[in-house]
């Protein structure tokens, strides 16, 4: 933090001299201060004057008048006040100090910098002047001199962390930063609980591959030399991880868990930090050490249960960009589930069990589909532990209930939910409630339960709620019978019964072209499409949304999944930069701006 001496120096003598003036000097004082805030300094600098005049020896006075001939440019007016009163007051370093500014903003450089120069010489054995002297000069950006004054100053204290800060920031404004990060590796030596601060002031910069790849091999250099250094190595294990060089990281934090006698701890935090990140396979490797190293540590429950989290993980990326036989991946599922079935008999009645159970079921709904025995597994949660995750597993219960088709029950389990004391989730299960209602075509019901859910609008479920009551609202007339068709079609694609939900939407578009609810029909279809694999006639339905109804909410929708179906799907290049391209200039101020940016220049090779 940069400290200014002269400040405090200026309010310790404003308070003496307000206790000793009369109370309409005060209030002269109070006035003249209140235009200089406004901006109106000849108006403050004529109050000034006349206190100065009636008090030539008053200290804070003169500080005014000064620093308001200064500011007005009467610098001739500023620096003979200044002589004056170094004239009968010599050891005034902050006056001298202030000298010099006034010469250096006159534009008389040379001239301040000997005041400044003299200062430093007649005072050559006190640090605290050297920093006096040194705010001067940065207010003027004199920051290499600033430098030398600060350096030179901690040379004549025998001690190379005075004002490292300090220094550190002025090689930031000057864009040193290896020399910066060398400041901050003496501070962190004598006193390593600066490193938040550190960390604060890097932070503006680490991601620059230019400034890591200055920094880091002076980091690792330090790192070796300084074994045992707590800072420096969380500085480094820091900077590693923000260049994404997680093997190295995981090195240093093993460092750090070795001489903190963390047991595993530190690992064990930066294995969660990079499955947060969703960086899972090298979440994986941090996970192992822990279970390898410390298989005695109280940790191992959360390590094991990491370590098979991250593999799930890392199966559904695979799962999802389709890049393997569905056959073998599959196996690994069953692998994975295999193992949480282990951690649930290892570590039974506690969490790490509730999490295994219910992961079990995530997998059997998600991925295979099996929906009894999903539900078998959230009833057994629910069954087992109703205070961990009961409320959780009863919500997918109900899920799949209505997967099932059994929305009566389904929707009797939110009900239940609803009903139970001081229940966090109410406007989810509200709306989840309303969805069902939607489903069975009581369209009525939710509405009104959609109003509500759509009031808390911070609430996670309050734009779904608009949605869907926007959707009910706009497409009721002049009946119900096209939006119950409609619904029941959603509810189709939701059990992933495609046949039977394509055959109803072809059903609604051909007989009912006309109908509000059209556009919602054709870009639901062409989505079915996509969910088959049936690229062609998704992009065949897109089109007629883009070119037949470019007015529809559904047009910048339409034109950025056609994009990412030649990108990801067809893996036609040029055709999904045209798209894209075509989406920002018909679309600007739509949602998906940014986003088709962003995919143009990945596509152009201009980012990874």
């Amino acid at each position: 933090m940069l400290i200014n001496f002269k400040k405090i120096i200026l309010l310790v003598l404003s308070f003496d001299f307000l206790l000793s003036q009369s109370q309409n000097e005060v209030n002269l004082w109070r006035l003249a201060q209140s235009f200089e805030r406004a901006g109106e300094y000849e108006r403050a600098l004529k109050i000034y004057e006349e206190l100065y005049l009636k008090n030539p020896d008053n200290r804070t006075y003169l500080d005014a008048v000064v620093r308001l001939n200064a500011q007005t440019k009467n610098y001739d007016r500023a620096i003979y006040l200044a002589r004056l009163w170094l004239s009968n007051h010599p050891d005034d370093i902050d006056m001298m100090s202030k000298l010099g500014d006034v010469h250096f903003k006159a534009g008389k450089e040379k001239e301040a910098i000997e005041i400044w120069d003299k200062i430093i010489r007649t005072y050559k054995d006190n640090p605290g002047v050297y920093r006096m002297v040194a705010d001067y000069l940065i207010q003027n950006r004199l920051f290499d001199k600033a430098i030398e004054y600060l350096t030179t100053a901690q040379k004549i204290a025998g001690a190379p962390e005075l004002y490292s800060y300090e220094i550190a920031m002025l090689y930031e404004f000057t864009m040193r930063f290896d020399k910066a990060v060398l400041e901050y590796i003496k501070l962190l030596k004598r006193t390593p609980s600066m490193l938040p601060s550190v960390k604060s002031r890097m932070s503006a910069y680490i991601d620059r591959a230019d400034v890591l790849k200055q920094i880091i091999p002076i980091l690792d250099s330090e790192a070796r030399a300084s074994k045992t250094n707590i800072g420096i190595l969380e500085l480094y294990a820091w900077v590693l991880n923000e260049a994404r060089d997680f093997d190295k990281a995981l090195d240093v934090y093993k460092q750090l868990d070795k001489i903190t006698f963390a047991n595993g701890e530190v690992i064990l935090n930066f294995a969660n930090d990079l499955f947060n990140r969703r960086i899972f396979n090298m979440a994986l490797k941090a996970y192992d050490e822990v279970i390898k190293n410390f298989p005695n540590s109280k940790l191992l429950p959360e390590a094991k249960f990491g370590y098979i989290r991250s593999r799930e993980e890392i199966l559904r990326q695979r799962l999802k960009n389709k890049i393997e036989n569905d056959t073998l991946l599959f196996s690994e599922f069953k692998k994975v589930e295999s193992d949480y079935t282990e951690i649930s008999k290892e570590f039974q009645a506690t969490k790490y069990e509730a999490e295994a159970l219910f992961r079990i079921g995530l997998i059997e709904l998600d991925v295979f589909f099996d929906l009894d025995r999903a539900q078998r597994y959230f009833e057994e949660v629910e069954k087992k532990f109703m205070l961990y995750l009961g409320r959780e597993a009863i919500f997918k219960i109900a899920e799949i209930l209505t997967l099932k088709g059994d929305l009566n029950e389904a929707e009797e389990k939110y009900k239940y939910l609803l009903n139970l004391k001081n229940f966090p989730d109410t406007l989810k299960a509200k709306f989840l409630l309303a969805q069902v209602w939607y489903y069975q075509g009581e369209f009525e019901r939710a509405r009104k339960v959609l109003e509500d859910v759509s009031k808390i609008t911070s609430s996670d479920y309050s734009n779904d709620a608009i949605e869907l009551l926007l959707k009910i609202q706009t497409n009721r007339f002049p009946s119900d019978k096209p939006l119950r068709e409609f619904a029941l079609a959603e509810l189709k694609l939701k059990q992933r019964k495609y046949g039977e939900a394509i055959s109803i939407l072809e059903d609604i578009i051909s007989n009912c072209s006309n109908c509000p609810i059209v556009d919602d029909a054709i870009f639901t279809l062409a989505m079915s499409y996509k969910a088959i694999e049936k690229f062609d006639k998704s992009i065949e339905y897109l089109d007629i949304i883009i070119n037949e109804h470019p007015e529809s909410i559904y047009a910048d929708d339409a034109m950025m999944e056609k994009g990412i179906i030649y990108q990801e799907n067809l893996n036609k290049r040029e055709m999904a930069i045209d798209t894209f391209m075509k989406l920002i200039s018909k679309f600007p101020n739509s949602i998906y701006v940014s986003e088709a940016r962003k995919r143009v220049r990945e596509l152009r090779g201009e980012i990874q």
